[in-house]
């Protein structure tokens, strides 16, 4: 089941030596019906500006990778934008190197054998990546809508108060005055009745 639900390529960086490996990457995640493009990242110093260039959903390390230190990804990646999943892909995949993969902070280990398993991972944490960033988006214009109303509310004419389950939420000043109290009265949650 692909990722999106148009014909955009999903960004994905790869700490990988070989063109072979970024290809490989490509290729299980095009069979699995998700239009990527993939960017080779050579050193692991590259990564934030590469992921400043190129805004991934996914970032795939590989443990052969010249000098690839998964927690030093981890760290730089968690003060540019911790959301962004990394995944490392490693020869060896049991139990104990996915456990040390995410003890350091990596979302899962995957093996370029299993090529299922490679596609199920990736397309979850891409999935995962894409709600947490659309959530976030969301909380953010909330948030802006919830501050611009406050700020229209403040300069209305009309007597306003917000009431949630019989409690004062919030009330304007023209309210207070309607009702007798000085503009600075704090009558967030006083009950309505007691009025």
């Amino acid at each position: 089941m692909p990722l999106l639900h148009n014909s955009a390529a999903v960004s994905i960086l790869v700490v990988a030596k070989l063109d072979d490996q970024v290809e490989a990457i490509n290729a299980a995640l095009r069979d699995a019906g998700q239009a990527v493009h993939c960017h080779k990242v050579d050193k692991l110093a590259d990564l934030e500006a590469c992921y400043l260039q190129h805004q991934p959903l996914l970032i795939a390390i590989f443990e052969n990778a010249s000098k690839t230190n998964l927690g030093s990804a981890v760290a730089t990646m968690a003060t540019v934008e911790p959301c962004i999943p990394i995944i490392l892909i490693t020869n060896d995949v049991s139990e104990a190197s996915i456990a040390g993969a995410m003890a350091l902070g990596a979302r899962d280990a995957v093996s370029l054998g299993n090529t299922v398993r490679l596609q199920t991972v990736a397309l979850r944490e891409l999935r995962a990546c894409q709600n947490e960033l659309s959530l976030r988006k969301v909380m953010h214009s909330a948030s802006q809508f919830k501050h611009e109303l406050h700020a229209l509310k403040q300069v209305s004419v009309d007597a306003i108060a917000d009431i949630q389950e019989g409690i004062i939420v919030n009330a304007n000043p023209a309210w207070l005055e309607l009702f007798g109290f000085p503009a600075d009265t704090d009558l967030a949650g006083l009950p309505i009745m007691d009025l």
